[in-house]
């Protein structure tokens, strides 16, 4: 967990240090102005961008699910007299870098060792296109989330090494002495993601329907699964 932690932190200073809070399409006028309109009128809708004619504050076709998180906010945003609009740019910085924890789980569920799973999620997070999108307001970051929390429980769903009372990954389910010493350190950072194989299904069930609804495309990766 600590490890983690040390992930989350690490990706969001460095993402804080790349920080505009300034549109870069169009589309974000439109998911920005869906968030706000939630947040205030109770209504999912978008004004129309000055000197825009291509969006014309269009957003009933799009998936509230960025909206719905992005309200919470513009309510903490307005209680504290901040900007709105610079608040909601906020967003992506932690949702990236909670995505990266959740790929160094993911990792660490496929049984590599902690190192690496640090390693991959850094990466993750600094070389890819995970970092570029950190700095806008776009659905990918949130959909990419739930879709990372999906395979997460999908891979404890199906991991071999369970007891009775659930999946859980100790050392003490190793066949012999040696290979216990060997993924002792593995098998304590792993403990935390102990869940019953059947709450491991409905999480990732719950997580694709999330994902789903902040971005229709997420159902392509149903069939994967």
């Amino acid at each position: 967990m600590r490890t983690a932690v040390f992930v989350f932190a690490l990706l969001v200073s460095i993402y804080s240090l790349t920080y505009s809070g300034a549109f870069t399409t169009d589309d974000e006028h439109l998911f920005v102005g869906g968030a706000e309109s939630l947040a205030r009128l109770g209504d999912y809708e978008a004004k129309q961008a000055y000197g825009n004619s291509r969006t014309r504050g269009n957003i009933q076709d799009v998936e509230p699910g960025q909206a719905v998180v992005g309200s919470f906010f513009v309510r903490w945003a307005d209680a504290n007299g901040l900007g709105a609009t610079q608040s909601l740019f906020l967003l992506n910085i932690f949702v990236t870098a909670l995505t990266a924890c959740v790929v160094f789980w993911i990792v660490l569920a496929l049984d590599f060792q902690i190192g690496t799973a640090t390693l991959t999620a850094i990466l993750f997070g600094l070389g890819t296109m995970a970092w570029p999108y950190a700095q806008t307001y776009f659905r990918d970051p949130l959909a990419a989330l739930m879709l990372a929390c999906a395979y997460l429980c999908f891979e404890l769903a199906i991991a071999k090494d369970k007891s009775s009372n659930g999946v859980f990954f100790t050392a003490e389910n190793a066949e012999n002495a040696e290979r216990a010493r060997k993924v002792s350190a593995r098998s304590a950072a792993k403990r935390s993601l102990s869940i019953s194989r059947l709450t491991a299904w409905a999480l990732t069930c719950a997580c694709l329907a999330a994902g789903v609804f902040v971005k229709s495309t997420v159902a392509v990766a149903i069939p994967v699964l």
